[in-house]
This record gives structure tokens, sequence and C-alpha cells, in this order.
């Protein structure tokens, strides 16, 4: 319901209006009144109406100078001015202003409801096409994000040639025809240590995040699928890249003062000087972001720190290992959260952390080995895996250990075998994901037919982040939510076409396009045709 207030220093003249609205326009709200600008502008501040109704001539505050004011502040309201004034200076006046309607006094109901009416349909048009403004732009985005990790992936694996990447890029808004590249990994993670969760602070953090890596003009921000991103730096010279990082990191560290829920951590690759080489410095960068698991959260790992990290973390020595120290939660972290392509690199730190001189001892290798397998037999029965499954795994872990004799040999031994376990927990996120599809579906088919259903709305019912939930969805139905929600729309659509002699405005409408003409314009973009001739086709 749109909400008028109106100002008048006539007190017969606003009676007479007051109770017309609220008697003969149910549609509208009468949600305030004033004599004068003066008393009216603090009044409406607070209010917010859509429409205000006022006089030109009233004492302290005219009604031109009011919206003058209220025009700087208040863009969308619409102003109606009722004066008893026909001269053309007023209306110009008026015009330059932004006013949308001038009516002259003495004004009639009928002249009246008319006039309010005529800028109701103009409110409602305005905010349907801010409406799918957003949903066109929404769409938009989601397809540049696929696309933009589509051309990082060929990045990585030289499946393009440098021309080919360029104008790719070039296309995506991406100019990476630099002299110097460096990735830089980075996400957020859930505070173990708190347990707090809020859907709405997650996605606010996200967001913020989000503005923050994607305001540097020469930081190209990709999404990744696991609620981080990888960040491409380009610049002229080395020293100009290390400052564009450290600068953007500072402001991380601060912003995250304010989501104490959250921890975040970066990996940052060496700065390279090819396109070609952009697989180098991202390799890198994984490799520092893995050490996620072994430090504390919030810090930024460059990659050339990483090979001095076990002389500084080494506090063990052999004579003085105390084997029931171990921290296997550094473990169980990653067995719940890495990626199975980062356990080769996690073991390799695991065992630096620890120092190479107690790797050197058998005994001590052996001993880690199996504490390593006992935290991932535990991991699985938390999990709730059968007693078939972890029988299955002890018996390939006792056949491989007797050939351990190197730490090559047991990194390639326990990769295996962790592979494995993380297998079986992807499998298990697959099916609880697939139920969680299966949620979002059941919803868009009964609310396809509402303007508020969106990408953000689904995300909130399924409790998960809109990123995430934009992800898993695209991985599952192999489409965009846009795109799902627009063919739900469209078929049934199709249906009513068929099968009803309903107008196309009325189909529009009962799909969930309150704008007949958006909708024949999404239904002619995705059908090739428009619905009068869908309809005539399939009644020819």
């Amino acid at each position: 319901m749109l909400k008028l207030f109106l100002v008048e220093d006539e007190i017969i003249m606003r009676d007479g209006i007051r109770n017309y609205i609220k008697n003969d326009m149910p549609q509208i709200e009468f949600v305030g009144e004033a004599s004068d600008g003066e008393l009216a502008f603090p009044m409406i501040k607070e209010l917010k109406p859509d429409i205000l109704l006022t006089d030109i001539k009233m004492p302290f505050m005219d009604g031109l100078e009011l919206s003058r004011i209220l025009k700087t502040e208040m863009k969308q309201l619409k102003i109606i001015i009722v004066s008893g004034y026909d001269d053309f200076e007023y209306a110009k006046q008026a015009i330059n202003i932004g006013v949308t309607d001038y009516l002259l006094k003495p004004v009639s109901s009928i002249k009246l409801y008319e006039a309010i009416h005529r800028v109701s349909q103009m409110i409602e048009s305005e905010k349907k096409q801010n409406l799918y403004q957003e949903f066109s732009y929404q769409d938009q985005e989601e397809s540049k994000r696929r696309e933009r990790q589509k051309l990082f992936r060929t990045l990585i694996t030289h499946q393009l040639s440098t021309q080919d990447i360029l104008e790719q890029a070039k296309s995506l808004g991406l100019k990476l025809d630099s002299r110097f590249y460096c990735v830089c990994i980075t996400s957020i993670f859930q505070n173990e240590e708190d347990s707090r969760y809020s859907l709405e602070t997650h996605s606010a953090c996200m967001k913020e995040m989000q503005t923050i890596l994607s305001s540097n003009q020469n930081c190209y921000c990709i999404e990744q699928e696991t609620e981080g991103w990888i960040l491409i730096y380009t610049g002229d010279s080395e020293e100009e890249i290390k400052k564009e990082v450290e600068h953007n990191f500072d402001i991380i560290k601060e912003t995250m003062k304010n989501y104490r829920q959250f921890n975040f951590f970066v990996g940052v690759g060496s700065i390279v000087n090819r396109i070609s080489y952009i697989v180098k410095t991202y390799e890198e960068a994984s490799r520092a972001f893995s050490f996620r698991y072994l430090v504390k959260p919030n810090q930024i790992i460059y990659y050339q720190e990483t090979g001095n990290f076990s002389e500084q973390n080494q506090e063990l020595d052999i004579t003085k290992v105390q084997f029931d120290k171990i921290d296997r939660s550094v473990l169980l972290r990653f067995l719940k959260n890495g990626l199975q392509e980062e356990i080769k690199n996690f073991l390799l730190d695991y065992f630096n952390s620890i120092g190479k001189e107690n790797m050197k001892s058998l005994i001590f290798r052996q001993y880690l080995c199996m504490d390593i397998y006992f935290g991932t037999i535990s991991f699985l029965e938390d999990l709730g895996v059968g007693n078939d499954c972890i029988m299955k795994q002890r018996d390939s872990f006792q056949l491989a250990t007797s050939f351990l004799s190197t730490i090559d040999d047991m990194v390639s031994c326990l990769s295996e075998f962790m592979q494995v376990a993380m297998s079986v927990r992807d499998e298990l996120a697959n099916k609880k994901y697939h139920g969680l599809i299966q949620h979002a579906k059941d919803y868009i088919l009964k609310h396809y037919d509402t303007e508020e259903i969106s990408l953000n709305s689904i995300a909130s019912i399924v409790n998960i982040s809109p990123n995430h939930f934009s992800t898993i969805f695209s991985q599952e139905m192999g489409v965009t939510f846009i795109e799902y929600l627009t063919k739900i729309r469209m078929d049934k659509a199709k249906e009513y076409l068929m099968c009803s002699n309903m107008k196309s405005s009325e189909i529009g409408y009962a799909v969930g396009y309150k704008d007949p003409h958006y909708f024949s314009f999404i239904f002619k973009k995705t059908q090739n045709m428009s619905p009068k001739e869908y309809r005539q086709r399939t009644k020819g």
C-alpha cells in the first residue's frame, strides 16, 4: 500500500482531502498532515511517504521550497502540487524541481482521484522496473562469475593461447595485459571457538569482503566454490603489486575485527612477469594457503616464507619428544575442511612443523603415521560411516604400512588413505546438498509465482550463504538459479497458453511477472517467439 502525506494550510480543504482519501481510496494509506512546509519537513523525513500532496502558498515554508528540499534527499518521492494560482512561472518552477503533477483549485474529487491514481501507477511501474533490473543484474552477475571461473581454469591448465585468454578476459572486464602478476587465495571460516552462527552476519561479512576485494582496479576477484576468492593482482612493477596486496589485506584485517565469529586466511604466491606463469604463482599461493591448518588463523602467509616455516616452529627434539602432545586437532581440522588436492602439501607441511630432525627417526615416523591413521578412523566414525568401510580402510592401511621406509613412502601411503576418507566425507556432503537442493526446488515450485523469490531468499530458506547456494545449485542442476526459475515460469506459462483462454498479461502475472511487457520480453528471449505466436502455433 502506498503512503500519502498532505500539506495544506486551509483547514476545510485539508479535512476534505483527508476524508476523501481515507473513505474513497482504500489503496492509499493516509500517514499524516501538516499546515505548512516547516512543520511537514521533519514529519515527512520520519514517515517516508511515497506521495506528497501539497499546496504552494503557505506560511513559514511554501510548497515549492518544501518540494525543492525534499527532492534533494528523497529522489523517489512523488509530489502533487495543488494551487489556486494559474501562473506559468509557478508551473515552470515545479517542473524544474521535479514535481510530478500540478492541479489547480478548486480540485474535484474525480481530478484528485485521477492524479493520485496516475502517480500510483507511476510508482508501481518504477518499483517493478527496479525489481526487473535487479533480477537481470543478478542473472548477468551469476553468468559473469561462472565465466570468470571458467577463464581462470583455462589459465592454470594452458587450454588457450595467450591471445585467446586476453580476448576472453577483456570481454569479462579483466585487463590481463600487464607486466607483472601475483595470485592470492583467501577465504573466511567459522571460528571453531565461537559457537554463534548467523546467516545474516555471514552474508554481511561475505558481502563486505567481496566489496573490498573488488574495489581495487588492479585486482581481479574470482569467487571460489569454497566460500573464498582467488585474486589476480596486476601491475607495472613488483613494488606496485606488493603495496596493493599489503594495502588490501590491511583493510581486511580491520574489517574482520567486526566479525569475531569468523576467521580469515590468505596465501600469497610470488610475483611473475608472464601471463603463462600465472599457474606458477597460483600453485605457490595454494601451497601457502594450505598452511591455514597448521598456524593460527587471521594471517597472511607468503610462499617465500613457507621454506623457513619448519625452522621457525621447530620446538621438538627427538630425545625430548612427548608423543602424547602431538596436536591431532590440526589433522581433524584438515579432514573436515580441506580439499583432496591439498593432502600431499598438508602432510609435508605437517611433518615439517613437527621438525625435520624428529622425522629422521623411524620410530617417531611410525608413531606419527599411526596417530594420523587413528585420527582418520575416528573422523570416519564421527561421520557415521559403517563398520564395513572402516574395516576395509584398516586392512588397506596395515598392508601399506609394511612398506614404509622413507618420508616419501609415508606421504604416499597416508595420501591414499586420507583421500579415501575425504571422498567418503564429500559423498556424504553431496547427499546432504542433494537434500538441500531438493528443498530449494520444492520451495521454488510452490512460490515461483511471487515477485519476492530470489537467490538471497532461497539461500535464507536453506540456511546457507547466497554465494555457497549459488555454487552448489549450479553444480547440482547444471544451470544457474535464475535460469532454473525462468524455466519453471516459462514451462508454466506455456501450459497456460496451451490449456486456457487467459490473456498474455494474466499469464505473466500468474507465473510471477507483474509487468506484461517484461513477461513478453523474457518469453520471446527464451522461446524464440512471442506468447501470441506460441499460442497460435499450438492451437493452429
